[in-house]
């Protein structure tokens, strides 16, 4: 994801916030839930990467993007680990896809 359509997300505390895009490399921690804009209102998607202790490979990362450029000349780009069942949900006019997390035993499973 690249900064312009970074995701908001939800902290420990419960607050909401931006993901910058001047982050530091690395793992974004503390991330209950992400909200990353598709570009559609008829496209949401939320992220929920689960409890590091047992949801180990899952995360949010910000990352160098050598060979890209956004528009605010950052090379920025935050990157979504891990495992994940996706939860489709459906209303007329929109859909809303959920990803919730996967142990890291269950990524093998469709291998």
């Amino acid at each position: 994801m690249r900064p312009g359509v970074f995701p908001s997300i939800k902290g420990v505390n419960g607050e909401w916030r931006n993901m910058p895009a001047e982050c530091a490399f690395g793992t974004v921690g503390n991330v209950i839930e992400a909200v990353a804009p598709s570009g559609s209102n008829h496209l949401i998607l939320h992220i929920r990467p689960g409890d590091p202790a047992v949801h180990a490979a899952n995360g949010l990362t910000c990352e160098y993007a050598f060979g890209q450029e956004a528009p605010d000349n950052s090379r920025v780009i935050a990157r979504l680990q891990g495992c994940y069942l996706v939860q489709s949900l459906s209303v007329p006019t929109a859909i809303q896809l959920i990803l919730k997390p996967l142990s890291g035993n269950a990524c093998a499973l469709h291998d």
